[in-house]
């Protein structure tokens, strides 16, 4: 298992992979438009999961419990707009959570007797565009652009 170094510690709002240099004003458009008019909201982190489940891991996370229905309503308000923008759409169900670890192999993840810690909170005023770097030691993250909410 590889820890997320706490510098990296994220919810990822939506994951775009690689785009172009042309593409970047379309995305950052989309993300201006998405974040006016919306305000900040309170999270609380909530129970601990895996993807794709917990008998064969591979990412270790730790969901929103509030906040999270506000988090899906920015994700699809953005994604409506990328669409829109001919990015297209992701696939997978969006679940707002904080990645832990990564497993290099599909493992189980038994975390029935574990309890995280409660009543851990932060406000989501902003969004962020990183651009990822993918290096041997990790992932370098370079902020492109922060969207205010509110």
């Amino acid at each position: 298992m590889k820890w997320v170094e706490e510098k990296n510690l994220h919810v990822t709002l939506r994951f775009l992979g690689e785009v172009e240099e042309a593409g970047i004003p379309v995305v950052t458009g989309a993300a201006r438009e998405t974040a006016s008019g919306l305000k900040g909201f309170r999270t609380e982190l909530g129970s601990l999961g895996a993807f794709p489940n917990l008998r064969r891991a591979r990412v270790f996370w730790w969901g929103l419990s509030e906040g999270a229905e506000e988090s899906m309503s920015l994700f699809d308000r953005l994604e409506e707009r990328l669409v829109a923008q001919g990015i297209e759409a992701e696939k997978r169900r969006y679940h707002p959570h904080l990645t832990l670890a990564r497993l290099r192999y599909p493992a189980p993840l038994p975390l029935e007797s574990f309890s995280p810690p409660s009543g851990l909170s932060f406000t989501a005023s902003s969004f962020t565009l990183y651009q990822s770097t993918l290096t041997p030691q990790g992932p370098i993250y370079k902020i492109v652009e922060e969207f205010k909410l509110g």
